[in-house]
């Protein structure tokens, strides 16, 4: 079975990615996690940096180690409510992240991102295949969890660039 979906929680539990820092959300998603306008523009509906909701990403920046949580459409009032840009986002405006200049510098940095619902599936995997830093709590559990599958689905396993026998690792 395919096992790529197990790794999953950790998209949710957020992942670290090296991203350009000082710049806009709108562009870390399109130059950095490269992802096309159309496709933020449509399911890219709910996004969060540092735990507050954001309705412009052109005029929000990313500063060095900030989390990005990135939802998909949300349906009921909570989806209507958190929805970037959407009609009753008035009524969280003291909560928002508000417009501001430019953090400074580009620089490359690291930034947590969190993926939910479709975009977990959607692009969970590419987010993957490029390489995620992730905590070693969080992989630690999830592999005892799923001990079974991974330890079958498994090619290699590597530790700080050395070669590990996975299977006595767990």
């Amino acid at each position: 079975g395919d096992v790529i979906p197990l790794f999953f929680r950790l998209l949710q539990q957020g992942v670290q990615v090296s991203g350009t820092v000082g710049g806009s959300i709108g562009s870390f998603l399109r130059e950095d996690l490269c992802l096309e306008k159309g496709f933020v523009d449509k399911m890219v509906q709910t996004v969060f940096l540092d735990g507050m909701p954001v309705d412009d990403i052109e005029a929000v920046h990313i500063k060095q180690g900030a989390t990005v949580a990135l939802s998909g459409p949300m349906p009921g009032v909570a989806g209507a409510t958190l929805r970037r840009g959407g009609y009753y986002g008035s009524m969280r405006k003291d909560i928002s992240c508000r417009p501001e200049a430019p953090g400074g510098d580009l620089k490359k940095g690291p930034v947590l991102i969190k993926l939910f619902n479709v975009l977990t599936e959607s692009l969970g995997p590419g987010l993957l295949e490029k390489g995620v830093g992730v905590k070693g709590r969080d992989l630690g559990a999830l592999l005892r969890d799923h001990e079974t599958m991974i330890t079958r689905a498994l090619k290699s396993a590597e530790l700080d660039g050395l070669s590990v026998d996975f299977r006595a690792a767990v």
